[in-house]
């Protein structure tokens, strides 16, 4: 009789890479990890990829189960495809049915390493699952039926690689053992063409969560249903907006903007030509943040499209701690410092601001109050245009932010702000 295959093909002892950071490192709640991460990976037979970068997507935890369920040869992420592939295609592909392909062969893999995990003290068990899905069927429930006894705090999944971007939660109810320790779901890559809504598909115990990511996640419903241990959200891509909006409308989660203490929203052109504002305005956007009386740190980005960085420092809740924001040159940002500082030469303003920073895109052109690329006009939201060479815009921008930081400091002497050369 042959001897087994091994069980942990890949175990990697590494430092995350980074490709390319958020603008900021997380201050509160939505921290890497300290020590670096043990990955632990079982792919179906002939599949050999690189190891993820943790950072890029957003995956926590120190002891990584990687699951990986796409059955096709490795390719780099810059030639995944975004079209249904021909039947030339260099990789086995499976359209139209079913086909659990190598999943079979993962199972008593998966049995062993649980088995060998739930004899481990607690600071040495599995603390997050990692998916790489690509159907709306996986991961399967026989998959999730083996993973029955681990107890892990983060869940991450990592979709449509090479097809649809759905995947399946709901077998998550059906393990005796609950993960009831489930602190964090991180969702990438996920979104349907339908329009459905993806709560109802998502197990009890996501109602459990703290912290919820969304990344490049569009056309879908992801708020789990009562959620009422919520206190840090970070949405990320072209509509990251409306979900932040959605999230505070929905029925199931009434008290959300009461619960938030770390909010990231970013809609800067890394995952899209434009920011989009599909059901709700820029000022539908501003009220709702407003609203959220426990937030303690905010950080945003976008794009100066439909006035979404303007026209935000009269709406900043007055809870905040930290608040780091990020902008598309603009006219109308340059003109908008004004009220930055008319509101950081107020003393009420902020009362508990310890942390602040404004910064622009270097790399991205100033947007002029006209831009027949763009197709939008501005010239109605500006009383006053300033007169200056493009090549000028950083000087007069670092002045004001200059000032604006001099009145903080001016008022709160402990604030950290960004050194300013320019005054």
């Amino acid at each position: 009789m042959p001897a087994p295959r091994m069980l942990l093909p890949f175990t990697w002892n590494l430092r995350p890479t980074v490709v390319k950071p958020s603008y900021i490192a997380p201050t509160r709640g939505l921290s890497t990890p300290s020590r670096f991460p043990v990955i632990t990976n079982i792919s179906p037979p002939g599949v050999r990829r690189a190891p993820p970068d943790l950072n890029y997507l957003s995956v926590q935890g120190e002891r990584i189960l990687w699951l990986d369920t796409v059955d096709a040869k490795y390719h780099d992420e810059s030639q995944h495809i975004t079209s249904t592939p021909t039947i030339n295609a260099p990789y086995p592909f499976k359209f139209g049915h079913i086909s659990f392909g190598g999943h079979v062969e993962m199972v008593p893999k998966i049995r062993q390493l649980v088995a060998a995990d739930m004899q481990k003290p607690p600071e040495e068990r599995i603390d997050s699952v990692m998916w790489y899905v690509d159907a709306s069927s996986e991961p399967s429930e026989m998959l999730w039926a083996a993973l029955d006894g681990l107890s892990p705090k983060h869940l991450h999944f990592t979709c449509g690689f090479w097809g649809t971007e759905e995947c399946m939660f709901r077998p998550l109810d059906g393990l005796y053992k609950q993960w009831d320790e489930l602190e964090t779901l991180t969702l990438f890559g996920v979104g349907s063409s339908e329009g459905k809504s993806a709560r109802w598909e998502m197990p009890a115990v996501f109602s459990r969560i703290s912290s919820l990511t969304l990344k490049c996640c569009t056309g879908l419903d992801y708020m789990p249903r009562r959620a009422t241990r919520l206190k840090h959200l970070r949405v990320l891509g072209r509509d990251a907006s409306d979900r932040f909006c959605s999230a505070l409308d929905d029925g199931f989660n009434m008290d959300l903007r009461d619960q938030l203490e770390t909010l990231e929203i970013e809609m800067m052109d890394t995952y899209s030509d434009l920011d989009s504002f599909d059901r709700y305005s820029p000022e539908g956007f501003r009220e709702r943040l407003r609203r959220c009386t426990r937030l303690c740190e905010l950080r945003y980005a976008a794009s100066c499209l439909r006035s979404a960085d303007v026209d935000l420092a009269p709406h900043m809740p007055p809870s905040l701690e930290n608040l780091t924001l990020k902008f598309q040159p603009s006219l109308p940002l340059l003109k908008d410092m004004d009220t930055w500082i008319q509101h950081a030469s107020n003393p009420a303003w902020l009362p508990n601001l310890k942390r602040f920073d404004i910064t622009v895109d270097a790399e991205s052109p100033v947007v002029d109050l006209r831009d027949p690329d763009r197709g939008f006009d501005w010239s109605g939201e500006v009383e006053e245009v300033y007169d200056f060479r493009e090549a000028d815009y950083a000087w007069l921008f670092g002045q004001k932010k200059a000032m604006l930081c001099r009145r903080l400091k001016l008022l709160r002497p402990k604030i950290d702000v960004p050194l300013c050369y320019y005054i």
